[in-house]
């Protein structure tokens, strides 16, 4: 009740005028609805008795085009109302969804999301026209027992008995059509998600030949969907047939013993045809209230569907801890892992145990081992897309913790391991926040991270070139390089790089290499890389394996004392050997 009572606040809040507006123009609508039946009688009283019946024809026209205007007038309220409440449900969820920490969304696939954001917001607007068709249906149905009662009340108790009996299997035939519902939507979802991972990995799909697997996978969520739907369209069929069966029923037995009542002269025929349209206004007054109970269930399970993702951990970055929002924001920083360790949620082991080491402001440090070691987790945690377990990630011995999330990524420029670019054009991905950099400044970062043109394009057509969905127009190296560009534009005390060089050919990569050796006076440069060239020139290295730091040192301690770190030296200079012979 607690919910269903909050869910009607969000969804009224700021509307308190229009809602006010609809109950009225509900209830006078209600009013004339129950005057017809009313008329009706008198129409046919004074056709009886040869009176006069002008007067009666022009209120009933009256009633019936004012009932038709402000149910016109109050559709579009409601639909006013409707749309700017699924916005609101909508802006809160994209909201939610950007102030979250990336480790917490990617837990879902992006259907999920899709689905809550599209399926379950619309179910928003229900809100106010499910509480409009209660209170309405309440108006009339009152109205239309009080009415039915001063008619007769003998035909009233029969044909409302009868009545109850098809309401009460309504109720409970309804049950299981929810759930079905439910399904419906869950399998839906299915699809969404298939779709959705067949459109990004159509070239694994393609180059290893498991299309036919996908195609199956996804046959398979159709046949669900289709299964599922015929149930749903088999009981809503039965549900239908029988309510109507039901309905039919409880009309002839009103008419029945309602003219059984005449031909005893309880009740004349005016009143019969007064009482008939009487009781067809308390049988939709009920379905009405019944359609707004259902419409009002379906709200609020899309209400719960949203307010899971909070549960699910989707929570604004920005606690009460992060006090500091007042930071240096020039020249290097220093950044200190002391004692960290990781558990991702949901997980039963650490990713990462104890690590202590420190990155030196104006200095190089490499992240390096074996795949799986525990790098790509150090990153997130610098980036605090993730919190420590236990112990802290300092910055100039502030712990990132306390410091504003906004102010703490002002100072850090990112380059992530798989390069992704926003859909649109080269310039806005250089500048995704708007800070609104010159043309000079994009395109002298661009020069700077070894990309001054893309398929013959130079200048400003390279800044207006369109990169397509995620950067797919472009190469995985020159979507590694505007990403580079993009962190050196925000001129960052820490400049975070997680295997910045994976797309690039040798000769770029070098010049990237010596870049990071001229960044050297501008910022601190962490990266994780699996590169012996970028490793060597680093000014200090950890040795990562199974989340542990396993060494750390200089390149020229390692190499003295790091088996992994001199089998790392040997691999790259076999792979140079066999360059060398390759080139002859």
């Amino acid at each position: 009740m607690s919910e269903t009572l909050e869910l009607i606040r969000r969804s009224v809040g700021g509307h308190v005028r229009a809602l006010s507006l609809i109950i009225f123009s509900g209830m006078v609508a209600q009013a004339l609805a129950l005057l017809q039946p009313k008329l009706g009688q008198n129409f046919i009283d004074e056709a009886q008795h040869g009176i006069p019946s002008s007067q009666t024809v022009f209120l009933m026209i009256v009633t019936i085009i004012g009932y038709a205007a402000l149910n016109f007038a109050q559709q579009l309220l409601l639909a006013r109302v409707g749309e700017d409440g699924t916005f609101q449900a909508r802006e809160q969820t994209i909201r939610t969804l950007l102030h979250s920490s990336p480790a917490a969304i990617k837990s879902r696939p992006s259907g999920w999301y899709s689905q809550r954001l599209t399926g379950d917001a619309s179910l928003i607007k229900g809100v106010v026209s499910s509480v409009s068709a209660i209170l309405q249906s309440l108006i009339l149905g009152i109205g239309s027992c009080a009415a039915l009662l001063i008619i007769n009340i003998n035909v009233f108790a029969v044909s409302f008995s009868v009545t109850c009996v098809s309401i009460f299997f309504s109720a409970i035939a309804s049950i299981p059509l929810r759930s079905w519902q439910w399904r419906l939507q869950e399998t839906a979802t299915k699809m969404i998600v298939g779709v959705e991972e067949m459109a990004t990995a159509s070239n694994i799909l393609a180059a290893f030949n498991a299309t036919g697997r996908m195609r199956d996978k996804l046959t398979e969520y159709a046949k669900q969907s289709q299964s599922v739907g015929y149930g749903l369209s088999a009981r809503s069929a039965a549900f239908s047939s029988a309510s109507g069966l039901l309905t039919q029923i409880a009309n002839i037995v009103t008419l029945l013993y309602g003219a059984y009542n005449v031909t005893r002269g309880k009740m004349d025929f005016a009143q019969l045809i007064a009482f008939v349209m009487y009781l067809n206004c308390l049988v939709g007054s009920i379905s009405r209230f019944s359609g707004g109970i259902g419409q009002m269930q379906q709200a609020r399970a899309g209400y719960s569907r949203l307010r899971e993702m909070q549960n699910h951990g989707l929570s604004d970055q920005n606690g009460p801890s992060r006090t500091v929002t007042h930071i240096e924001n020039k020249g290097p920083a220093k950044l200190e892992f002391r004692d960290v360790s990781l558990r991702y949620p949901g997980e039963n082991h650490f990713s990462l145990s104890h690590l202590n080491f420190r990155a030196e402001p104006g200095k190089i440090t490499a992240l390096i081992g074996e795949s799986g070691g525990g790098k790509t987790s150090c990153i997130n945690l610098i980036e605090s897309f993730v919190k420590p377990s236990e112990g802290s990630v300092l910055m100039d011995e502030k712990s990132i913790a306390e410091i504003n999330i906004d102010a703490y990524r002002k100072s850090i420029g990112y380059v992530d391991q798989d390069s992704i670019l926003l859909t649109g054009t080269v310039r806005e991905n250089l500048d995704p926040s708007g800070k609104g950099y010159s043309v000079d400044e994009m395109l002298e970062a661009l020069g700077r991270a070894c990309i001054t043109s893309v398929s013959g394009k130079t200048g400003i057509d390279l800044l207006d070139m369109k990169v397509g969905e995620q950067g797919r127009l472009l190469s995985g190296g020159q979507r590694q390089r505007i990403s580079l560009a993009r962190a050196l534009l925000a001129k960052p005390r820490i400049l975070v790089l997680d295997e910045p060089t994976s797309s690039l050919d040798g000769v770029t990569e070098e010049s990237i290499r010596l870049l990071f050796n001229e960044l050297r006076e501008e910022t601190t440069i962490i990266l994780s890389t699996h590169r012996f060239s970028l490793a060597s020139s680093s000014d200090w290295a950890v040795i990562l394996k199974q989340g542990r730091i396993v060494n750390q040192g200089t390149p020229r301690d390692l190499s003295a004392n790091s088996p992994y770190y001199r089998y790392l030296a040997e691999s790259w200079k076999g792979k140079d050997c066999r360059t060398e012979q390759t080139t002859a």
